[in-house]
């Protein structure tokens, strides 16, 4: 167990087209590069404590309410760089937290057309 991550981390998550086709899982960007052979992990705008490849997220989608547990499957390099905001049902605060895959998006709630939702992580 991680203890340095506070729960309810709050910002945006989107969806990436990177995983397989039924795949539930999560990119995270604040993973140590050596374990992931990302040169560019370890960036994050959102303030994002470091996590490994494995552990498990806990995703809220703050729009519709629904959560899940989600395995951290990647390293989130792209999203850790977007130090922007999704407004799909209130403003979130600035960053991206997550990257999931289009399964574990839309089983939480997300449309894949509007590319975003406020969420909250902590440990799963």
């Amino acid at each position: 167990v991680h203890a340095g991550m506070p729960a309810g981390i709050a910002g945006t998550a989107t969806w990436s087209d990177t995983f397989d086709q039924e795949e539930r899982g999560a990119a995270y960007p604040m993973l140590e590069r050596t374990d992931t052979g990302c040169a560019q992990a370890g960036v994050s705008c959102a303030g994002l404590p470091y996590l490994s490849v494995g552990s498990l997220l806990r995703v809220t989608n703050v729009c519709s309410t629904r959560s899940a547990d989600v395995p951290v499957v990647a390293c989130g390099c792209v999203a850790g760089r977007f130090c922007d905001r999704c407004v799909e049902c209130d403003t979130s605060p600035r960053g991206r937290i997550v990257e999931l895959s289009p399964f574990s998006y839309v089983e939480l709630g997300g449309d894949l057309v509007n590319g975003c939702f406020n969420a909250q992580i902590g440990l799963g």
